[in-house]
Formats: C-alpha cells, sequence, structure tokens
C-alpha cells in the first residue's frame, strides 16, 4: 500500500509540472484563461458635431438654422436636444442615416432652429429612446447674414441652340413673359441681357407692345443692358468697338430711357479698352459671366504660380473697379458662368436653394477670404443659352424669401446690386488694369476667309463714314434730299449692327 501511495504522488506531480508548462505557452493561456477569453470590439465613439448654415428664419432673422451631425450612433435613429447655458430647451433635432461616403463610418444628420445673434454656448444631448447616450457642449457663432442679388436673364447665342430666328423668339417670348409677370409679382425684376434681346422684341411685337416694354424699363421694372451683344471684343476694329453701345444709345434716345449697367457672357475676357469705350457711353456698372476656357484669372496653382497671376486674380467672382488706359472706370462683377439659379436649386425647392446657397457661402474660398469683407453678392443668370423662362424659379424665390430672412434675395436689376456696393465700400474697393483674357478670339483663325471679309468690311463702313461727312455738300439741293441723307444714315447704323453680330 506504501509502495502504491509512493507511486501514485510521483504521478501527480508529474502531471502538474506538464499542466505548469502547458499554461506557459502563451497562446494556450490566452484562450484557457478566463480573463484573456476573445470579446467583441468596443463600440466606436459618438461623436457630436454643430455646425451654422447661412439659414435664418422669418421673420426677424434671429434664429440660425444649425446641422447637426452624429458619428458612432448604434441605433437605427436618434434625437438631438440643445441647451443653452441656463439649461432652457432651444430646440430638438431628429437625427436620421444620411448617405455614407465611402470608407466614412455611419453617419446621422438633423437640423434645428436655435438662436443665434452672437457667439453662444449651447449642450446638445444625443439620446436614443429615452436613453442618453452622448453629450457635447459647443460654442457657435453666427454666420454673415447675406443679401444675393439674383439677375434674372436668359443667355444670348443666337444660332447655337436653334436657327437664330428662332432664338431671338425665344428672347421675345421671355420679355412677354416679363411684361406679362409684373402684374402678380410687381417686386420680380427680369433682364434683357443685351440690347439685341430688346431691340428684336421692338421691332417684331406691335408698336403697343414696345411702348410697354419701354414704359417697364423707364420705370425700373425691366433690366436693360448697354452692349448689343455678347462680342469677341479682340477681333473689333475701334471704330466697330466704338460702337458696341451704339443701338442701345439710338433705341434710348428715342424712348427717353437711360442706362448704367451693360453685360457680357459667355466669353473668357474683353479688351483693355472696354471700360475706356463704357465709360464715354454713359455705362458706370459691368457685369461679365465668364466661360473661362484657358482665361485669365482661372488658373489652376501651379500655372498661376509660375506666371505670377496666383492670389486675387485666380479664383471667381471677383468685384473691383476695372480701369481703362485713360483712367476712366467701371464697377465690375465677374463671375464663373452665367446659369446660377440652375446651379443653386431654384428650379427644384426652397429646400435645396437653401442648402445649396448655405454651401456656397460657407465653403467658397473667395467668399471667405479677408479680401471679400462684403455681406452681398450678385447671382447671374436665370436660365441657360437661348433659355425659356421656367416661372418655378419665381415661384420657388418667392417661398424661399417666405421661409428665410436670411441669405436676402433680391430679384433685382444689375445697377440694384452695384448702387449698394458703391454706396458701401465703393471708395475701398480695389482698381485693376489690363485685359481680362481675350482668348475665344483665336476661334476666328479657324474661318479665315470669312475673317479676311469681315476685316474688309469694317474697312469699308470706316470708308462710308467718312464719305458721309459730305453728305449735306455733295447731294443735289432738290426736295428729296433730306429723304436721301436720312436714309443712307440709317443704312449705316444697319452696316454697323451687322458688323456687331458677326
Amino acid at each position: 500500500m506504501g509502495t502504491r501511495g509512493v507511486k501514485g504522488a510521483g504521478c501527480a506531480t508529474d502531471r502538474r509540472s506538464f499542466l505548469a508548462w502547458l499554461g506557459s505557452l502563451p497562446l494556450l493561456r490566452r484562450y484557457s484563461s478566463p480573463s484573456h477569453s476573445p470579446s467583441p470590439s468596443p463600440p466606436p465613439a459618438v461623436t457630436i458635431d454643430a455646425t451654422p448654415t447661412a439659414l435664418y428664419q422669418q421673420p426677424d432673422g434671429r434664429n440660425n438654422l444649425v446641422r447637426i451631425t452624429v458619428t458612432g450612433l448604434e441605433a437605427p435613429a436618434g434625437r438631438a436636444r440643445v441647451t443653452d447655458r441656463r439649461g432652457t430647451l432651444v430646440g430638438t433635432a431628429g437625427l436620421l442615416p444620411t448617405a455614407p461616403s465611402p470608407g466614412a463610418p455611419a453617419a446621422f444628420a438633423g437640423e434645428v432652429w436655435i438662436p443665434l445673434s452672437g457667439p453662444a454656448e449651447f449642450q446638445i444631448d444625443l439620446e436614443v429612446g429615452k436613453q442618453r447616450v452622448g453629450r457635447r457642449r459647443v460654442r457657435l457663432a453666427p454666420p454673415r447674414r447675406w443679401t444675393l442679388y439674383w439677375l434674372s436673364s436668359s443667355h444670348t447665342d443666337v444660332g447655337y441652340t436653334d436657327r437664330q430666328e428662332r432664338c431671338l423668339e425665344v428672347h421675345r417670348a421671355n420679355l412677354d413673359a416679363a411684361l406679362a409677370r409684373l402684374a402678380d409679382h410687381p417686386e420680380y425684376r427680369w433682364t434683357a441681357e443685351c440690347a439685341l434681346q430688346v431691340l428684336s422684341y421692338v421691332e417684331n411685337r406691335s408698336p403697343a407692345a414696345g411702348q410697354t416694354l419701354a414704359q417697364a424699363i423707364r420705370d425700373g421694372k425691366v433690366g436693360f443692358s448697354a452692349l448689343f451683344a455678347n462680342l469677341l471684343t479682340g477681333i473689333l476694329d475701334h471704330e466697330t468697338l466704338a460702337r458696341a453701345v451704339w443701338p442701345a444709345g439710338w433705341f434710348a434716345r428715342e424712348q427717353g430711357l437711360g442706362f448704367r449697367t451693360a453685360q457680357i457672357a459667355d466669353v473668357p475676357g474683353q479688351v483693355a479698352t472696354l471700360p475706356t469705350l463704357l465709360a464715354a457711353s454713359g455705362v458706370r456698372y459691368l457685369v461679365s459671366g465668364v466661360n473661362p476656357e484657358r482665361a485669365v484669372p482661372l488658373l489652376s496653382p501651379a500655372d498661376g504660380a509660375s506666371t505670377q497671376l496666383a492670389g486675387a486674380w485666380t479664383s471667381y467672382p471677383q468685384l473691383y473697379w476695372w480701369a481703362g488706359p485713360d483712367g476712366s472706370r467701371v464697377l465690375h462683377w465677374r463671375s464663373y458662368g452665367y446659369g446660377d439659379a440652375l446651379r443653386f436649386g431654384f428650379d427644384v425647392d426652397a429646400g435645396e436653394m437653401g442648402r445649396r446657397l448655405s454651401d456656397w457661402l460657407l465653403t467658397h474660398p473667395v467668399l471667405l477670404s479677408p479680401d471679400y469683407p462684403y455681406d452681398v453678392a450678385l447671382l447671374h443668370g436665370a436660365v441657360g443659352d437661348n433659355g425659356l423662362m421656367d416661372e418655378r424659379l419665381v415661384a420657388n424665390l418667392e417661398e424661399f424669401n417666405r421661409r428665410y430672412a436670411f441669405p436676402r434675395l433680391v430679384p433685382g436689376r444689375a445697377e440694384d446690386f452695384f448702387r449698394e456696393v458703391e454706396r458701401r465700400w465703393g471708395a475701398t474697393l480695389p482698381v485693376r488694369r489690363g485685359d481680362s483674357g481675350t482668348y475665344r478670339e483665336d476661334g476666328a483663325a479657324s474661318t479665315p476667309a470669312e475673317l479676311a471679309r469681315y476685316r474688309a468690311a469694317q474697312l469699308a463702313a470706316r470708308a462710308a463714314e467718312l464719305l458721309a461727312l459730305w453728305d449735306e455738300k455733295t447731294e443735289p439741293t432738290d426736295g428729296g434730299a433730306s429723304g436721301r441723307i436720312a436714309h443712307r444714315a440709317e443704312e449705316r447704323r444697319r452696316m454697323w449692327r451687322d458688323l456687331l453680330l458677326f
């Protein structure tokens, strides 16, 4: 018996030694010890962010629409309760999943109106059901309260989208609609982008309709632009360029009208003498909607650095005095494109307008720059090339203004925008000189024969004007002399008008 006992004790010692050795192995110890058993990954940390938008609530613009975003929330939805420093509930936002971005964690978002007349602190409690799952204190500052002037116009590109006469009829129809719209929407302003639109209307509608349009322009209810068309200024000789405002001037004198604004769009830039021409013609303000194909100043950062044109020249929009060689100048708004209404969702609804406009105002580098201290900007254009006005744009504009106090959308003329700018900042605006990039003109080289004939026609037109100086001295003095002189003068006006359409 004693022998068996000694033998059993030795076996137990061996087993204990073996188990001790086995337990010393790292891999086995990890899975055999209860304290090192596998466990699921910890849930992601909940993050809460709050960002004021550029949208302020009617009627007084005191409340700002704040966007709340949450990540790390393991629930189908949530709720954010916002309280002020005194613990008073100021708003609640429902949080719903947002469209996931590749590689980004699932996110939830909601919006809430918060009183934000100045910088203030708030507490955000994140709840799922009745359980609080997160909390954050934030300090929010109100963004700029913007006023955006909307220059409603249709771009004139005769022959681009249809036959020339059909394109012009679209612009005549837009003016018909603009006049008819005034009765129900008296604050809304439509602008004829160029004088060609107005002259085509007067020449193809009844005399009564033409007078109605002239009266609306006279009353400031329809915008009237001085430039005849969207010209390639770099292929015009001096005499032809000098007549770029002539057709509008004749119409204005006949109707007792004035003009202060010119528009030009869909070309990269203009010659350095354009400000001199415009100022000499009585124009003080210029709106250009740039098609920036290879045009200064829209350059890549690398190209801008290599040409030493980086900085304020390299992005849109721009607002400055543009001075000509003689020092005369025009106040110039230079923007990217000319279809801002569609770009910012005016054809969708007021909510989409608010989202797109707020994102633009709060993220665009020009508008965030210290070099742009202004709280006004211009939205250029309603529809695109030879586009027929969509009445939804007017309805959505009015709904936007009923919903939001800021940004304040003003459907005005260009001069309405510029007068506010000049009154508030005219003395401090930068002054720039030089041309703005006449790069579209090289396309004329693709039709050299036609361009040569055009050059010859410009020279012939100059000769005709020189000969006309002697009309009264060389015309036979019979009863029809004055009529023949007047007829030739009208032919010369049409000659210059045709040259401007090349």
